[in-house]
């Protein structure tokens, strides 16, 4: 499944598409897992699946589903902290792309509160891409220059982690 929304990204073909639907009625998608890394990896095969065919609100669901259950689980969240923050941080912006803006403000709060508390464990890429989703919410909700403020702060970032004078790895 990942190799073919590498390559493929979305389903273009009627076949393409009975593919990704019959791994979302596969028995083993459609049970709770026992475990939390079994039942996270449930989730988010579930959410691709339906990325890939775009039934997008179905996504949103599954995907604060995943937050959700993630919640309940405060030292896993500890032990995976990147994961959860990538996480958080894809919801966020599927809450933007359907127009869901006080619950992506809220997820940003969310992860401006990780960012702060776990700074040091957080990838660039994770506090880089934070910034660029908080950037589209302040820009879709008119607060110019807010956003105008995220973009030094991601200028700042990327500047500061700069391998040669024009590249930046992230």
């Amino acid at each position: 499944l990942q190799t073919f929304f590498l390559r493929k990204g979305y389903a273009k073909t009627e076949k393409e598409t009975q593919f990704i639907l019959s791994v979302l009625s596969d028995k083993l998608l459609n049970e709770p897992k026992r475990s939390f890394v079994g039942e996270v990896n449930r989730l988010s095969i579930t959410a691709t699946c339906l990325l890939t065919i775009g039934r997008i609100n179905e996504r949103y669901e599954v995907l604060k589903k995943m937050i959700e259950f993630c919640d309940q689980y405060p030292h896993q969240i500890e032990e995976r902290l990147t994961e959860y923050f990538f996480n958080v941080r894809v919801l966020a912006n599927q809450a933007l792309v359907l127009k869901k803006f006080a619950y992506a403000e809220q997820l940003m709060e969310r992860m401006q509160a990780l960012h702060q508390k776990y700074y040091a464990r957080l990838a660039l890429t994770n506090r880089i891409g934070h910034l660029n989703i908080m950037t589209n919410l302040l820009l879709r909700q008119g607060k110019f220059t807010q956003a105008l403020t995220a973009i030094a702060e991601m200028d700042e970032l990327a500047s500061s982690n700069r391998q040669e004078p024009d590249l930046v790895e992230v």
